[in-house]
């Protein structure tokens, strides 16, 4: 079996995923999505990516390493405004200039109890 066909499996029951869409990305290579069809598994119709470099050679799966390309600024800037909203009807508002502003907030929210 080849690494790519390792690939298209479904990482959690290792059966053949079903293509499910296929785009173009960076540098000529393309990704492949696949979602698992087996209704006995914990994944089934979860779905992955497989990328598929120019060469033809799939990339080594490795999570610990930060990711490649950096959040977008239109992406970032929706999550800060999500952010300083959250905080703000939690009345938790901190200037920018503040060295706490930016950390998690979770410690300052307060506990909220359902009846």
């Amino acid at each position: 079996m080849t690494k790519y066909e390792d690939a298209k499996r479904c990482p959690k029951c290792d059966q053949p995923g079903e293509l499910k869409g296929t785009s173009v990305i960076e540098r000529g290579a393309r990704v492949e999505t696949y979602h698992c069809m087996n209704e006995d598994c914990s994944w089934f119709n979860t779905g992955w990516a497989v990328q598929i470099n120019r060469d033809g050679s799939i990339p080594e799966h490795n999570t610990s390493d930060p990711k490649q390309f950096a959040l977008p600024d239109w992406a970032k800037n929706a999550a800060d405004r999500e952010i300083n909203q959250t905080a703000h009807l939690f009345g938790l508002d901190r200037d920018p200039e503040d060295p706490e502003y930016g950390k998690a907030i979770t410690n300052d929210v307060p506990e909220i109890r359902r009846p």
